[in-house]
């Protein structure tokens, strides 16, 4: 398997990445991996445009528990505050 970029670390699992591009949309290989505390789904996957993978969450997930920690880019292009999903 190719190299792995873990997105954040830390407190409630993943935190400290601003603005990272979590839009299901964007990604292809999509697996989960794990869960979080609270139960959201922790998943593998490649953006579209090429790279590594990555792990992190999908901003469509997050949407329904924590719409206070997704926003939306000038294109649409769904995002995550990662420093919200310990509270």
């Amino acid at each position: 398997m190719d190299e792995i970029l873990i997105i954040g670390a830390g407190i409630g699992g993943l935190l400290g990445y601003f603005g990272s591009r979590s839009d299901r949309r964007l990604k292809t290989d999509i697996k989960p991996v794990g869960t979080m505390h609270d139960g959201t789904v922790i998943y593998t996957y490649r953006f579209k445009d090429g790279g590594p993978y990555h792990m992190g969450v999908m901003a469509q997930d997050i949407e329904k528990t924590r719409p206070d920690a997704v926003g939306r880019d000038a294109q649409g292009v769904m995002w995550v505050d990662y420093s919200r999903l310990g509270e």
